[in-house]
């Protein structure tokens, strides 16, 4: 049997191979690749069951919160330029005009989808609201909207017939009101199921990526028994099956531990396809566990690699997010 010692130096030797291969790849020239149809079995970032075996960590989906580079070919073409030396392969762009104004904006994101295609890119049209988990009639003081609202909303991104490869909702319904959220844990679950089970009559057959927090299926308060269910489950079980892809909100910057990156996804891969997302942003001193900007782009590639390497056999990884654009272009070596 190997010592502890030797064990932990194979182990060390090995992440530190991946973790060179895997920078390296980052400035390796691009390779001119075929676009998988759109009817073809997915990808390890796509919807449905693909029989992809390929290591997820050079799969990523880009947030881009930025509306105005649709029609803006430089900074269009230097986001492109950055995906493709980046491992991005799908871009979430957020697509609020279109949402309210189509007939104005179709023409710009149009074109953005037409050059994202052309170079191997997917894009997801990005949106979402605390308020579209609320039914219509329930009568909150100061309600801003409602179920209603957000498939009217991406009813409309369909419409404008884009192109998008899919829809990312990122509706919270515990950012509306944390303590209204936790009084009434039940009431504000149902609210997002039904929300999510309505989504298909908006937006047809775009696959429907949707982000939730890790603790979903860790808060025993979210243990709950929702329309009906004879057995409490975790809200996470009555969101992934609504979903073709969860896009889970890891928000930690350590594989390993506890409270980490590994620790967090266990019960969201055990349940069904899922990319796990991470954070770059600045978040202060206050967020620094929950954030790689102050580690910087080595550790978070670090990280990923030993995500990578504790899931090589798991097909429900289809990859990671990275929120979001403007944060990790600056993040630091």
């Amino acid at each position: 049997m190997h010592s502890p010692s030797r064990l932990a130096r194979f182990a060390a030797l090995t992440l530190a191979l991946a973790s060179i291969d895997l920078l390296a790849s980052f400035h390796a020239p691009s390779r001119a690749r075929e676009r998988t149809p759109r009817n073809s079995p997915a990808s390890r970032l796509t919807s449905g069951g693909g029989n992809s075996v390929t290591p997820a960590i050079a799969r990523r989906l880009l947030y881009v919160w930025d509306n105005t580079l649709p029609g803006d070919t430089t900074r269009t073409g230097q986001l492109f330029d950055f995906c493709r030396r980046n491992g991005v392969a799908t871009i979430a762009l957020d697509c609020a005009p279109l949402g309210s104004t189509p007939g104005a904006h179709a023409a710009r994101y149009r074109s953005f989808i037409e050059s994202a295609h052309g170079r191997d890119l997917r894009v997801l049209a990005l949106a979402g609201d605390s308020w579209w988990t609320v039914p219509a009639n329930a009568g909150l003081p100061n309600q801003a909207g409602s179920q209603l609202t957000g498939w009217t909303f991406y009813a409309a991104v369909r419409a404008s017939n884009a192109g998008f490869d899919g829809v990312l909702d990122v509706s919270e319904p515990y950012q509306r009101d944390p303590a209204a959220f936790w009084n009434e844990p039940a009431a504000a679950a149902q609210g997002l199921v039904d929300f999510l089970r309505g989504m298909r009559g908006a937006i047809g057959n775009l696959p429907l990526y949707h982000a939730m927090p890790y603790w979903y299926d860790e808060d025993p308060r979210l243990v709950l028994r929702l329309g009906g269910s004879r057995i409490a489950r975790p809200l996470n079980q009555y969101v992934q099956p609504l979903v073709d892809v969860t896009v889970l909100m890891e928000n930690r910057d350590q594989a390993l531990g506890a409270d980490g990156i590994l620790a967090h996804s266990q019960g969201e891969l055990a349940t069904g396809p899922c990319i796990l997302g991470v954070e770059t942003q600045d978040l202060g001193a206050s967020g620094d566990a929950l954030t790689f900007w102050e580690e910087g782009r080595i550790a978070m590639e670090r990280e990923l690699a030993l995500v990578v390497l504790a899931r090589l056999n798991q097909p429900n990884l289809r990859g990671f997010a990275i929120h979001h654009y403007a944060s990790f272009a600056n993040l630091h070596p």
